[in-house]
């Protein structure tokens, strides 16, 4: 005998329950099984989080919401995409919702496009703009004359590893400033080395 799924102690889910039920019908639930449920309970969590999140939590976020999406079955995953609009607002979800879908997802949409009917256009769905590769690069000018050391390279994390006190005090550093400042340079460039690895070039690799 199977037994019964326990139910939802979650609000924010049962909220979005509501929402897509009326707009889908009181079977709404009928084509969900398995995991869809757990999947798509912490899915409502996680578009919470992102509304209530700063930069750095949204984008932990939306990696969340990817990975829920990928774990619902592909005809139920519009539901998640549907419970953004309960959590958040109609603007909110058009502009998260193409942060989660693959470009080449066209059932998950269509389907979404049928829950919504003629409201679809609520979402004004737009395009995401590619994520950079990398951050901007940061270019160096350690003292009037110098040339310029460009961390996004490898020649320009070779040139900077090679300044020492001594030689920023020979071209007017302040000693206690150049003590402090050589090791935050340095870990700059580190994260630099991350970013662009082996480059020689300026720039973008």
């Amino acid at each position: 005998m199977r037994s019964e799924r326990a139910p939802s102690k979650s609000e924010v889910f049962k909220r979005s329950a509501e929402f897509i039920k009326y707009r889908c019908g009181p079977r709404w639930l009928a084509p969900m099984s398995g995991n869809d449920y757990p999947a798509l309970e912490a899915f409502c969590s996680a578009a919470e989080s992102w509304c209530r999140g700063d930069t750095h939590n949204r984008a932990l976020a939306v990696q969340a919401m990817q990975a829920l999406l990928s774990i619902l079955q592909p005809h139920v995953r519009h539901f998640a995409l549907m419970s953004i609009v309960s959590v958040s607002d109609w603007e909110i979800a058009g502009q998260v919702i193409p942060r989660l879908l693959p470009p080449d997802d066209d059932v998950t949409l269509q389907n979404l496009r049928t829950a919504f009917g003629g409201e679809y256009s609520r979402l004004r769905i737009g395009q995401v703009p590619p994520t950079p590769r990398h951050g901007v690069p940061v270019v160096l000018t350690l003292w009037s004359g110098a040339a310029p050391l460009d961390l996004s390279t490898t020649a320009g994390r070779q040139a900077l590893s090679e300044v020492d006190i001594q030689t920023l005090r020979e071209n007017g550093w302040n000693v206690l400033k150049a003590c402090e400042w050589l090791g935050v340079l340095q870990q700059l460039a580190g994260c630099h080395s991350e970013d662009y690895g082996q480059s020689t070039g300026g720039g973008t690799p």
